[in-house]
């Protein structure tokens, strides 16, 4: 985002990037198609910070000088570089007024580090008409919300003959509905309200746009999703996702069936519907695999066999003193376990050369239900034994 003015001479541009209000009054003979004036203001909100390159004393002086002029050539609100969101331009019948510069924190120790200010700008000129007859009072606003990129909030009145007010507001109204200002893809709108009174000659409405982080599902309005993985003792990465989702019923489920990270299998389902507020809240549980591998443990030993020993007597007394005269191979024995979503898991590789395979067991547990995850768990037990005539290591 970016806020950038210019007279006749310099450019000027706010930096840190203020809040932005635009408030935009048109004006129209009632029964005629004459717009008789529109007046646009805007009320710069910003702050000056220290810099080693610019001290709070020498930004004031900077930012006092350029808006000194009382007269501008334009004021422009981009996106990015290149897209203008807004702009007030020398169009204006008598320019660009700049009606107020002020610092609202006086004279505290705020100057050692920072400084707020406000401007205030406005023009007075006859755009394009909007209605064909009546009187239309809005304000759009600009602002970074915690969540998202950029917000937009358009507010205002229409008023006209009886009857007609709700009609020309959605005549209005369509100039803001598509609004996707670049480099972002396109808004989410989370309010949409009007209302009329009872001879439909004021009507009121309030329109607000959200460009968030990354794009909203199909149909959901608003929406938070929190994501915690962790690693258990075994190695098992286990994912947790929570938050909710507000639009319709089926517009949720659909939503939150598309929030599994990828290569994960969900474990555990629980959602919670409110339609009062519209909102359906979720927690999930996944676990990281790409066949529905629950969980699974391996046990590798190593054991040298001995045979045949003696006990030698000790000469003039004492304990007999062991010695072997032999031993046999080495016995290697592999066993575990392992729990699969839906199917029996398939057994293991061997971790020795099958040369050597002595003895293989494996055994099928019958399946467990799991009711919250309305899964069937399979699980398989395995042993594999090896004797190899000398020393094999971990793993041939």
């Amino acid at each position: 985002m970016k806020l950038i003015a210019k007279d006749s001479v310099d450019t000027y541009e706010h930096l840190p990037m203020p809040a932005v209000t635009i408030a935009k009054e048109n004006r129209h003979y009632l029964d005629d198609d004459v717009l008789v004036e529109a007046i646009e203001t805007w009320t710069i909100d910003g702050i000056l910070i220290y810099s080693t390159n610019a001290t709070i004393t020498e930004q004031i002086a900077e930012l006092e000088s350029f808006y000194a002029n009382a007269r501008l050539d334009s004021i422009e609100l981009k996106s990015d570089g290149n897209t203008t969101l807004d702009s007030l331009t020398a169009q204006a019948l008598k320019g660009i007024v700049v009606e107020s510069l002020t610092f609202p924190e006086g004279n505290g120790p705020e100057w050692a580090t920072r400084r707020k200010y406000r401007i205030v700008v406005s023009g007075k000129y006859v755009p394009t008409v909007i209605l064909t007859s009546g009187e239309v009072n809005y304000t759009i606003i600009y602002d970074t919300p915690q969540s998202g990129q950029l917000r937009r909030t358009v507010s205002g009145t229409v008023k006209d003959v009886a009857g007609t007010a709700t009609a020309k507001y959605n005549t209005l109204k369509t100039t803001w509905d598509s609004w996707a200002p670049a480099p972002f893809i396109g808004a989410n709108r989370g309010t949409d309200t009007n209302n009329a009174n009872k001879d439909d000659t004021v009507c009121t409405f309030t329109l607000e746009d959200t460009v968030y982080w990354i794009a909203f599902p199909t149909g959901i309005t608003n929406g938070e999703i929190n994501t915690e993985i962790d690693t258990d003792s075994m190695g098992v990465a286990w994912c947790n996702v929570t938050g909710w989702f507000e639009g319709s019923d089926a517009d949720c489920t659909t939503a939150i069936a598309d929030i599994a990270p990828a290569g994960y299998t969900v474990l555990t389902d629980s959602t919670t519907r409110n339609d009062h507020t519209n909102r359906t809240s979720f927690t999930r549980r996944y676990i990281l695999t790409a066949e529905g591998e629950v969980s699974s443990s391996e046990t590798l030993t190593i054991k040298e066999q001995l045979y045949e020993f003696v006990h030698k007597r000790v000469l003039g007394g004492g304990v007999p003193i062991r010695q072997d005269t032999s031993k046999g191979p080495f016995r290697y024995t592999q066993t575990g376990a392992i729990r699969s979503k839906d199917v029996y898991p398939t057994p293991p590789g061997y971790n020795w050369n099958v040369s050597g395979l002595l003895s293989e067991q494996v055994t099928r547990i019958a399946p467990e239900f799991e009711v919250g995850a309305g899964n069937f768990i399979y699980g398989l037990q395995y042993t594999y034994i090896f004797e190899f005539a000398i020393t094999q290591g971990w793993s041939s």
